[in-house]
């Protein structure tokens, strides 16, 4: 019963490690003004799919909503 278990936990690191492995997630970190050693405002942007994409960063005022509202952004 215990060989048993370990083995079936085994098999499901195994299988959790091999999906981690081809994972493809891109990441964004934005440093706000405040922070920085600078003063400015920092973004940085990678790319886990080995193309070079150029992806555009836009930045939305803050604004008030109703409970509920749907906002379309383009």
């Amino acid at each position: 019963m215990l060989k048993s278990k370990c083995m079936l936990a085994a098999a499901i690191g195994m299988a959790i490690a091999a999906l981690s492995l081809n994972a493809q997630a891109c990441s964004t970190v934005v440093v706000g003004k405040d922070v920085s050693a600078t003063g400015q405002i920092i973004v940085g942007h990678n790319e886990d799919n080995d193309l070079r994409i150029v992806t555009s960063q836009y930045w939305v005022p803050a604004a008030d909503h109703k409970a509920g509202e749907t906002i379309t952004y383009r």
